[in-house]
């Protein structure tokens, strides 16, 4: 059945917004929310219909995590290495031009318990090569890598601990805690539809003080 993260994704895929989901599924759109920040289960009827609402507009679902539309290019990144291919990734699609990674979700703390030295190193790079992060993270955390003025604080309402996104240059990752795994998308319409999220969550998050 259907996950939460490939709601968000195929969601992502069709530049679709909670509320237009709800109303083809023809559930609210809180329950949408709820269910894709992993805060309750919908019963196998509600899935199925979920499901059916992304394949009415040719959204497949080829494995247990897999999103992927036939004009888009969707790749799993799963693994005990998943993280330093995400980053491996995000350093050789902007190390010629620069650029900036802007991530949602975010906590430095626990990703430096799994990853110190390839988190310090990547970090490190990204600066060599003038690229840039903007990060959301949890109202009240305060353990910073980046400048200060890198984050904003999300409500501890909005924030949520199971997944990070990451948005550049015409990419969208979806990385998935628990399982290890990070769907990463390469479409040009389904970045422009994060980044616009992105946007409107920085501008209503609060600056740390």
């Amino acid at each position: 059945m259907i996950k939460p993260e490939q709601s968000r994704a195929a969601r992502g895929l069709l530049g679709w917004s909670q509320e237009t989901l709800a109303k083809e599924v023809g559930v609210s759109t809180v329950s949408i929310n709820n269910f894709e920040r992993g805060h309750t289960d919908f019963k196998q009827e509600t899935l199925k219909s979920l499901a059916a609402a992304f394949e009415r507009h040719d959204i497949e679902f080829p494995d247990e995590y897999g999103v992927r539309r036939r004009t888009e290019n969707v790749q799993i990144i799963k693994g005990d290495n998943y993280l330093n291919t995400l980053w491996d990734d995000i350093f050789q699609t902007l190390k010629d031009s620069g650029g900036e990674v802007l991530i949602t979700n975010v906590d430095e703390k626990r990703t430096l318990d799994i990853e110190k030295n390839n988190l310090l190193s990547h970090i490190e790079r990204l600066k060599n090569y003038n690229i840039t992060e903007r990060l959301l993270s949890c109202e009240g955390d305060d353990y910073f890598l980046m400048p200060k003025e890198c984050y904003r604080w999300m409500s501890q309402e909005l924030f949520t601990f199971s997944s990070s996104t990451y948005l550049y240059a015409d990419r969208v990752a979806f990385q998935v805690w628990r399982q290890k795994i990070i769907v990463l998308i390469q479409s040009k319409e389904v970045h422009e539809a994060e980044v616009a999220r992105f946007e409107h969550l920085w501008d209503s998050a609060k600056i740390p003080p």
